[in-house]
């Protein structure tokens, strides 16, 4: 051991040759190719080496590359993940105080953004449908826009967390009819645009974020922000991102991007496809009653609502066989193989899921449906997120929230989307919903 506890806990993991079946997308492999030591290339802005807000060089060629693979009018690189892209978009299109429609399953970091840029935020809940799974439908979104003529501009969150893919292209046909732009946080569809119509862009988003590190091969942190049919310029743009992001940015994230877009493009994507018929045959030999949830190509989620143990039982047979997945709950365990993933690591895979066995422990009872299987609970608004976050505030235990406005924003990264919104009223179904997620202190508007 070593007085550096963070390298030693990631050398650790590294060591134990683990089925990565997690983000990022490279799967611990090389990521700018015939370099030794990325050390090397980790500089900042110098002769030759362009400037990421103004860039006019090699970063603005690379950016192009991407827009010409994508099909956009634009596409920046942000160094600071799909978050710099929303704040970005959200940035671009809402003037303070302006309502914006999303989603109660956005990102936290959107959230946060309405609370810096003073926006009021209308909530769309997404609702179940027959096959279990949440989306937001474009008569919801048309309803909601007719019901709040003022709202400037449309969030929506698709694929969610799970690879739930929402209808990209009847919301976007929705917000052009009403003049409004949509934008899309396609943070885990970077590799949509291997299928044909999949990617927002093709179905009509006005822009998009697309987290590359997430399953494309770059480092983590690497995002694009695409502009397509709007009417915002490249310095507009530029200038959004510049207010909220570092003015260091990590030449390593962003050369991994170019990097990234290359890999992509030398086979059309023809890998992810490949990916996706492994998927779609694996999913046939799956044990009863685990079942692949639909959505994502390249996106393994599991159901194991009627599993013995549930999610978490699942989730522990995989760890014994030194399997990591991405995330699992009570009812959900998600899995994310990527091109990047060694074949040994999928036949690993393959036969860890084929020789699954339910045990003979129940399901808990307690967790069962908890985050974020549950549904949102419904809440009023008592204030807007700025208020609430910049006001005073108290730490109270769960029990003595009941009634009280929450004081900030209450999420488990992963997934990252909020449990309690600031300026929610707090009511007894997010108490049990935040105590399934082991939390047992919130802070409330004083």
């Amino acid at each position: 051991m070593s007085d550096m506890p963070l390298l030693d806990a990631l050398l650790r993991y590294a060591q134990q040759d683990p089925v990565r079946m997690h983000m990022p997308g490279h799967k611990g492999g090389p990521v700018l190719p015939g370099v030794e030591d990325i050390c090397t290339l980790d500089v900042t802005e110098l002769p030759g080496t362009d400037s990421l807000y103004e860039a006019s060089g090699p970063i603005r060629r690379a950016e192009e590359r991407v827009q010409a693979l994508y099909g956009s009018r634009y596409t920046l690189f942000s160094a600071g993940g799909s978050t710099l892209c929303i704040q970005a978009m959200l940035r671009l299109t809402l003037p303070a105080g302006a309502q914006v429609l999303l989603s109660r399953g956005a990102h936290r970091s959107a959230v946060q953004t309405l609370a810096l840029l003073d926006a009021r935020p209308v909530w769309l809940y997404p609702q179940r449908e027959a096959d279990g799974c949440r989306r937001v439908s474009a008569a919801a979104v048309r309803e909601a826009l007719a019901a709040h003529p003022g709202v400037q501009a449309v969030l929506l969150t698709s694929p969610d967390y799970y690879g739930v893919l929402s209808d990209v292209a009847g919301v976007a046909q929705v917000c052009r009819a009403a003049g409004v732009p949509l934008l899309v946080d396609n943070a885990h569809g970077a590799h949509l645009i291997a299928f044909p119509g999949l990617h927002p862009l093709a179905q009509g988003a006005a822009m998009c974020c697309d987290s590359a590190h997430k399953t494309l091969a770059s480092l983590t942190g690497g995002a694009f922000l695409h502009l397509g049919a709007c009417g915002y310029c490249l310095e507009e743009a530029r200038a959004a991102m510049a207010l909220f992001g570092s003015s260091s940015p990590s030449y390593l994230i962003l050369a991994s991007l170019d990097a990234a877009r290359s890999r992509l493009a030398a086979d059309g994507g023809e890998r992810y496809r490949a990916l996706a018929r492994w998927l779609t045959a694996l999913e046939d030999a799956l044990p009863a009653p685990l079942r692949r949830v639909p959505g994502d190509p390249c996106r393994l989620t599991l159901d194991a609502q009627d599993w013995p143990g549930g999610g978490e039982a699942v989730d522990a047979a995989l760890a014994a066989r030194g399997i990591v997945t991405e995330y699992h709950d009570a009812r959900y365990v998600v899995l994310l193989p990527s091109p990047c993933t060694p074949p040994e690591h999928l036949a690993r895979l393959q036969e860890a899921l084929c020789s699954l066995r339910p045990a003979r422990t129940a399901p808990d009872a307690s967790r069962a449906g908890a985050v974020p299987g549950t549904d949102f609970p419904p809440a009023e608004m008592a204030l807007t997120p700025r208020e609430a976050l910049f006001a005073p505030r108290v730490t109270v235990p769960v029990q003595r929230a009941a009634g009280r406005v929450a004081a900030q924003t209450v999420s488990l990264c992963p997934p990252g989307w909020p449990l309690v919104l600031p300026g929610e009223r707090i009511t007894e179904a997010h108490i049990a919903l935040v105590r399934c997620a082991g939390i047992d202190k919130l802070a409330v508007v004083q």
